[in-house]
């Protein structure tokens, strides 16, 4: 077990591997999916780009098996250092999402998922993104900002409450959208209280 990766990741990693010695080929994105179980393409490049963050693999853009393994670069990398960032709780309307009596405590994240002592952690509630592999209790590294691109995973306040959402700009409207068919998707021009802090850049699991 890799330490750096959560269950879905070393999963994923595994698949990868075994994939391109067998056929001496990378899996697709639809291949990666069906053996995970993961039914969101967009929860499969997630776990690609923290795979590709942490050096196990590369990825070229625009080719279908573009994945390159990179295990041998992994094994002799020296030790990553760690970097302290807040672990927010509850975020209130208003107020600068690292203000003081938000920050809960602060954890130590490899400094290949959180660059910046400006990122922050939140602890998932809920199965709203359980196809796109976070789950209840999962913590997500947030890299703060106030504009997403299509596809990303991000942290939006939503009244007082935080929620992790892939967001979505589609036909002119932006969405928040869950990644389970059993929650609705939010659409933000129709919630003027709905601003996005933040693009989920790492997750963490505890065992």
């Amino acid at each position: 077990m890799r330490h750096d990766l959560t269950d879905t990741q070393e999963e994923i990693l595994n698949f990868i591997t075994e994939t391109i010695r067998k056929h001496d080929r990378s899996p697709t994105i639809r291949e990666i999916g069906e053996h995970a179980d993961i039914s969101s393409t967009n929860g499969v490049r997630y776990h690609l780009s923290i795979l590709e963050k942490l050096g196990y693999i590369k990825r070229s853009k625009g080719i279908s098996r573009g994945i390159e393994w990179l295990e041998h670069h992994v094994k002799s990398t020296p030790s990553r250092n760690t970097v302290e960032i807040p672990m927010v709780g509850r975020v209130a309307a208003g107020v600068p999402v690292l203000a003081e009596e938000n920050i809960e405590g602060r954890i130590a994240v490899d400094e290949m998922i959180a660059r910046s002592e400006e990122c922050f952690a939140l602890k998932v509630s809920g199965d709203s993104m359980k196809n796109a592999g976070i789950i209840d209790g999962d913590v997500v590294v947030v890299k703060p900002q106030p504009v997403a691109k299509n596809g990303d995973i991000v942290v939006a306040l939503l009244d007082d409450e935080a929620t992790v959402k892939t967001y979505v700009a589609s036909k002119g409207k932006a969405i928040l959208r869950p990644e389970n068919p059993d929650y609705d998707d939010i659409v933000l021009d129709k919630r003027g209280n709905v601003r996005v802090l933040g693009k989920v850049v790492g997750l963490m699991r505890r065992f």
